[in-house]
């Protein structure tokens, strides 16, 4: 479980010269699956993320469903302008 999302990211990793140390923005609504399958991409991915902030939207509006892409999207370019001084990565 997991290994499709993590090969993805650890293509587009594969292109920095160090750890990751940027943000995650991640769909977690509380769905058991999804936390599994978040974890075992966090542990096929190892040592390539260094301390990455990780954000979970879901925890302070909940599920919001079929718009959740749409509004991740929106939090990220958000809170990107405001932590671009931290890191200007973001997955």
């Amino acid at each position: 479980m997991g290994r499709g999302l993590a090969a993805c990211i650890q293509e587009v990793l594969s292109s920095l010269p160090s750890l990751f140390e940027g943000d995650i923005y991640a769909g977690l609504n509380g769905e058991q699956w999804r936390a599994h399958e978040w974890g075992c991409v966090r542990d096929h991915l190892g040592a390539r993320l260094g301390a990455p902030r990780l954000h979970l939207p879901g925890t302070y509006v909940g599920d919001v469903g079929l718009p959740a892409a749409r509004w991740e999207s929106a939090l990220r370019r958000t809170t990107s302008r405001e932590a671009m001084a931290d890191s200007p990565m973001c997955l």
